[in-house]
């Protein structure tokens, strides 16, 4: 396919999806083939467009560790636009959300249950390599980072 032809074809199924969920018919986004190639953009721009439908949370391996913590079962090949149609569901079934927006949501998901992997820091703190600075580091009541 052209480059031309491409993006009239994605931007064709965009317009598709935007159209179809507007119309309340989420489930449609799942035939667009094209879609599929790019799930984290078309979740982003799914909860852009609708919020009140979808929430900020775009990586598929997020929303399933949420809804399962929200007594959810996740599948594990949905793309992330499914799961997070899934989400809000879960999310409004649960009474400490009333009142809450997506964002608030996301936000309280995220710091309470952050999925991602930590990024822990090791410092090593001694007195030189093999302990060569012992003495030095005693006597001046210093230690040595690196």
């Amino acid at each position: 396919m052209e480059p031309q032809e491409g993006w009239e074809e994605l931007r064709g199924q965009f317009v598709q999806a935007f159209e179809a969920v507007g119309a309340g018919d989420s489930d449609a986004v799942d035939d667009l083939e094209v879609l599929r190639f790019g799930p984290t953009l078309v979740t982003t721009s799914l909860a852009t467009y609708f919020p009140e439908r979808f929430l900020p949370i775009y990586a598929a391996e997020h929303l399933r560790r949420f809804i399962t913590l929200l007594g959810g079962s996740a599948q594990t090949d949905a793309p992330a636009w499914r799961s997070n149609r899934r989400l809000p569901e879960r999310v409004r079934s649960r009474p400490e959300f009333d009142g809450w927006s997506g964002q608030e949501v996301m936000r309280f998901l995220y710091l309470k249950f952050d999925p991602r992997p930590r990024q822990n820091t090791i410092w090593k703190i001694a007195p030189g390599e093999r302990g060569r600075l012992w003495k030095e580091c005693r006597d001046g009541a210093v230690i040595r980072v690196g």
